[in-house]
């Protein structure tokens, strides 16, 4: 309890340091009148829209992916107002981790190492898109390494299209776990929605084992919060963040748990 004392005062007081990449800092100053009162967490396997009211039939303005970390400003009637990165509003309080229990997560596995609210973009399926659904539709009877080199030459070509938490738009902004969905959505193999899930699909073989078609899961503290396709040489392409977009790398190492194969 002397320890969260000493963080509440520590967030009242504006002493903060600001996530690599996220804009916290300036958002966190408590204005007249105003308690920041603690973290919360989200559920995992699960995103949680961020609405302008405290209300289901309110506007989406954002949302806060899977295990990511929002403070909690005020909660009323089975609602939480918050702060996560660029994103303010109100979610259901069932759908976080609170008060010493979120408190507990946050220090067990450092503040740095959770993401953050992104505001909402919808992406749509344009003209362009179908057209390059239709060009890379995969030929009847193919062969197990025919498939794999076809999904990954049709997952290349969306390189460098953006970054967006919770989209699944290939073309107008896509999550990781958006963008492999729906790669492999166009070769009828069906995934869920979070990484989370999707990491305990398909026959689980070593991150070491990966050939090109298959996934790579990364995690901490038993959590996975990231995949990426493998489309071999030792490279990978996946939705890596909001500044870098869909990009092509080498295959990451740090926290990569096991991989997955689909086919």
């Amino acid at each position: 309890m002397v320890r969260r004392k000493l963080l509440t005062v520590g967030l009242a007081l504006g002493i903060w340091a600001a996530l690599p990449g996220q804009a916290w800092a300036d958002s966190l100053e408590a204005g007249p009148g105003e308690k920041i009162r603690n973290y919360g967490v989200a559920h995992e396997g699960e995103w949680i829209p961020v609405r302008t009211e405290p209300s289901e039939t309110a506007e989406t303005v954002g949302g806060i992916p899977e295990s990511g970390i929002c403070y909690i400003r005020e909660e009323e009637n089975g609602w939480c107002e918050i702060i996560s990165g660029e994103v303010t509003g109100y979610v259901p309080r069932e759908s976080l981790y609170r008060e010493e229990e979120a408190w507990k997560l946050v220090h067990e596995i450092g503040e740095e190492n959770f993401p953050v609210g992104q505001p909402l973009e919808q992406g749509d399926a344009s003209g362009s898109f179908q057209e390059a659904l239709a060009a890379t539709a995969p030929a009847e009877n193919l062969t197990g390494s025919q498939l794999r080199q076809q999904i990954v030459e049709f997952a290349c070509q969306f390189e460098g299209n953006p970054y967006v938490w919770g989209g699944t738009s290939l073309t107008e902004g896509a999550d990781c776990s958006g963008f492999v969905q729906t790669v492999f959505a166009q070769y009828g193999i069906s995934l869920p929605r979070v990484s989370g899930e999707q990491a305990q699909t398909g026959t689980r073989i070593p991150v070491a084992e990966a050939q090109a078609g298959d996934l790579i899961f990364y995690g901490r503290n038993g959590k996975v919060y990231h995949v990426v396709l493998c489309i071999g040489d030792g490279k990978a392409i996946h939705a890596n963040d909001s500044s870098t977009g869909i990009i092509i790398s080498d295959i990451p190492q740090k926290n990569a748990c096991w991989a997955v194969s689909l086919i």
